[in-house]
């Protein structure tokens, strides 16, 4: 009888156990799954003091630096291209520099000094910004990359740091979109009595040089060369709204 008694009493402490684990490691499982699709900002209740309370504490921590490492990406990828971002995230040999072959554009705004001196500091933030979006956009769609913003310029580069199959078409193909774009927001514009945009186009195919280039405590990646003189050059000599 003693025996059975404490048979009894071990399958009866084993099902207690296991019943007081099954609940938190449900929830355990439940939070990875939610975590594995992207959502890090799962908490788990801490109401124990054992393995599996500390266990849940360290699920939490770890929530905490993923959120927090993907909100550095994200505003990483606001700065640069996301492409760019994740390229250099990746630690790839070429950010020390290489040559390629690439094409360039650059795009500058006519009379762009004038307008500033003329409006408020609001007016003419929001009033590129939304010029840089729109083209922006017809750069994303042809594969290129804005590698920066110089003022009231734009640097794109196709072909770096992404691979981009007849990149020279392509860049030809997203400056005409720029130019019909630029139609539609002037149209926009001049429905609110502003001024119209004006802006030059400067496209040029060769080797350059890109990586990560600046001094040591301040660095981005871009391209230099030859090849970007003379897309600058062609920008700046040519005629209002043409591709040169």
């Amino acid at each position: 009888g003693l025996m059975f008694g404490l048979i009894a009493a071990g399958v009866l402490l084993s099902v207690l156990l296991a019943r007081s684990l099954r609940r938190p490691l449900s929830r355990m499982r439940n939070a990875a799954r939610t975590i594995q699709q992207g959502d890090f900002f799962v908490r788990l209740p801490v109401d124990t003091t054992d393995e599996i309370g500390d266990l849940a504490q360290s699920i939490n921590d770890m929530t905490l630096g993923l959120a927090e490492k993907e909100k550095i990406k994200d505003s990483f990828g606001r700065a640069v291209d996301p492409r760019v971002r994740d390229f250099l995230l990746q630690g790839s040999e070429a950010m020390g520099g290489s040559e390629t072959e690439a094409t360039i554009l650059f795009s500058d705004i006519r009379g762009f000094t004038s307008f500033s001196e003329s409006h408020t500091a609001q007016e003419v933030v929001e009033w590129i910004n939304t010029y840089f979006e729109r083209m922006a956009e017809c750069v994303r769609a042809h594969g290129g990359v804005v590698n920066k913003y110089v003022g009231d310029a734009i640097l794109a580069i196709f072909n770096a740091p992404v691979p981009l199959e007849n990149h020279q078409r392509a860049a030809l193909d997203c400056a005409l979109q720029m130019l019909n774009e630029l139609s539609r927001l002037n149209a926009e514009l001049a429905a609110r009595g502003n001024a119209p945009i004006r802006i030059g186009i400067g496209l040029h195919t060769g080797p350059v040089v890109a990586g990560l280039i600046g001094s040591n405590d301040r660095r981005e990646y871009t391209v230099i060369g030859d090849t970007v003189n003379t897309a600058s050059r062609m920008e700046s000599a040519g005629e209002v709204g043409t591709v040169n």
